[in-house]
Order: C-alpha cells, then sequence, then structure tokens
C-alpha cells in the first residue's frame, strides 16, 4: 500500500510493503539525453522485505495480525521543488521494486541491469510533457496507452500513479519562451 498526500510545500507519502516511489523533477528530460537516469529519478521507496531461505519475504503489510508493527507504514515528507517542480511515480512492484535489481559482477566492478519498462515510461512521460494543454484526463489516456504498450513486457500485475506538481508546468511554460 503506498498512499501520498500533497499540500502546499510538501508531499507526503506512507508506505508498506514494496513497489515504488519514482521522484523525478520537473527538468528531468533536460540532462538525460540518451543516457540512464541514475541522477534524474530517486526512489524513495526502501521495501519492507527480507531475504529467507532465497526468497523475499514482506515483513510490513496490511494484515489483521495483531501485531501493529505488522503493519506500521513508513512515513516520509518530501520538501516541494518550486523551481522545477515535483513529479511522482508510484506504483506496484510489477513496474519496478528495488529489492528486485538485477546486480552483477565482473572484472571492471558492479553493475546493474537497466530497467526497460522505466526507461520506456520516462520515454513516453517526456513526450506527455511536451505537448501544450495536459489535462487530467490526457494524463489518464497517457497511462493507459504506456500500459498498453508495455503489457506483454510485465512480469506481474501493474499499478501507476502519477502526480505531477503545478510548478512542472510552470517550469516547462517559462523555459519555452524566449
Amino acid at each position: 500500500l503506498i498512499c501520498v498526500s500533497e499540500s502546499e510545500n510538501l508531499l507526503s507519502l506512507a508506505y508498506v510493503g514494496n513497489g515504488a516511489i519514482l521522484h523525478l523533477r520537473g527538468n528531468f528530460a533536460e540532462s538525460t539525453g540518451n543516457n540512464p537516469l541514475p541522477w534524474a529519478v530517486t526512489n524513495l521507496l526502501n521495501p519492507h522485505t527480507v531475504s529467507e531461505n532465497g526468497k523475499e519475504v514482506l515483513y510490513r503489510f496490511i494484515s489483521d495480525d495483531p501485531n501493529p508493527e505488522t503493519s506500521e507504514p513508513t512515513l516520509i515528507q518530501l520538501q516541494k521543488d518550486n523551481l522545477h517542480g515535483d513529479i511522482l511515480i508510484i506504483a506496484t512492484d510489477g513496474l519496478y521494486s528495488a529489492d528486485q535489481i538485477k546486480i552483477g559482477k565482473n572484472p571492471k566492478g558492479y553493475w546493474t541491469r537497466q530497467n526497460e519498462l522505466l526507461m520506456a515510461l520516462f520515454g513516453k512521460l517526456e513526450e506527455f510533457l511536451s505537448v501544450d494543454n495536459q489535462d487530467h484526463r490526457s494524463l489518464k489516456q497517457f497511462l493507459h496507452s504506456y500500459m498498453e504498450d508495455q503489457r506483454d513486457q510485465f512480469e506481474d500485475h501493474v499499478a501507476i500513479g502519477i502526480i505531477i506538481t503545478p510548478a512542472v508546468f510552470n517550469y516547462l511554460q517559462n523555459s519555452m519562451t524566449p
């Protein structure tokens, strides 16, 4: 379960379990070019999982367990970026979860596998933000289009929500004005 609340200056987040809360600033596409986005996106969700007998096991989740710690959420408050704005992508682990990152080692060092589903989402998001007059309906259409395009790539059920603060649109509008 992931919950997000927006106030004038803060984004407040609470979660139990795993999944993703990806934070991007409104200028995320300016510095990336064709490169992956290690500096432009931050996953704020540290999964509530532990390794047990070679498998991931959730230790915080919604449950009828009488122990209240079982479903105690992690709480995060994020100060809004009033210059560039904030984009939050909230998703289930079918899209991304830090406890499922593929890591390897070779003679040159450690590596992680690029998540193609995220890269496609960031590319579509960049396209969406470049179109004038976005509204709630067009954001819904954007998400539907992305989900349809990637349908055969998902390994698990996927739910995605996106919050784009008004400062993102203000920044983009002002940065495109000569």
